[in-house]
């Protein structure tokens, strides 16, 4: 196998995928602990790990580690070029994996809103001609709740989705209730990306774990078809990189 394993590290799990020779991602697993990563990865022929890593460093380490005669790690880093324009002054303090979206929907040259929903939540306005207008960052579905129930013993997480709009119990009201905040923020993220372009944007996309619980019909004024969701955006990120750098 030639091609390289993609690895996705974020805040609360990992996901591994692979490009496939008709260029397309072949998702491989998705995990929470790093044993059963390294077990599957060495299990796996591939020149080659590309990294997007947002959580401990010692994490990449360990793969080093892991690795180490049997294939070569590549860290993702955040860099200037690749048909963008970055507002950042410094981009290292840009998130790798906010960089990655940005590389994974830049080559359809589309003015572009990527809301990524995960631990945290997060806007990114992209413009046609390449420039990042920049974003928003704020707590995400899952640290919404935890941060509820470290104020009190009385609270509780249901993970099960509650059934209506209003919940009929404490647990359905902080699900209902943080998922209602997660929706307000898209809706709020799609109209700021409108006023940053002065117009609606060619795309919207959803992507992360938590991106199931957005009502894309509920977005404002956004014409049909413009929503689009893609779970695995870092990843796709993480695939142009490597082109990119295959091809310099």
């Amino acid at each position: 196998m030639s091609e390289p394993l993609l690895l996705e590290f974020g805040n609360t799990r990992w996901k591994l995928a692979r490009v496939t020779d008709q260029e397309t991602l072949e998702f491989l697993g998705v995990g929470s602990e790093l044993e059963p990563l390294i077990a599957l990865i060495q299990s796996i022929s591939a020149p080659y790990v590309a990294v997007a890593n947002v959580a401990k460093p010692e994490h990449v380490q360990r793969l080093h580690d892991a690795c180490k005669g049997r294939a070569e790690v590549q860290e993702a880093v955040v860099e200037s070029g690749y048909d963008i324009t970055l507002c950042y002054q410094d981009p290292s303090r840009l998130g790798v994996d906010r960089w990655l979206t940005l590389l994974a929907v830049r080559p359809a040259k589309e003015s572009v809103a990527i809301i990524d929903a995960g631990t945290a939540v997060t806007l990114d306005v992209l413009s046609a001609d390449g420039e990042h207008l920049g974003g928003w960052i704020a707590p995400g579905f899952r640290l919404m709740q935890e941060a509820l129930i470290q104020k009190s013993s009385r609270l509780r997480i249901n993970d099960e989705a509650p059934v209506g709009l209003i919940g009929k119990g404490t647990e359905a009201a902080i699900h209902l209730g943080c998922q209602a905040s997660l929706q307000g923020f898209a809706a709020e993220a799609v109209l700021a990306a409108k006023e940053s372009l002065q117009e609606y944007p060619d795309r919207v996309i959803i992507t992360g774990g938590d991106g199931k619980l957005i009502n894309k019909k509920a977005l404002p004024h956004v014409p049909e078809g413009v929503v689009e969701e893609r779970p695995h955006l870092v990843l796709e990120g993480l695939a142009q990189w490597i082109k990119h750098r295959r091809s310099a």
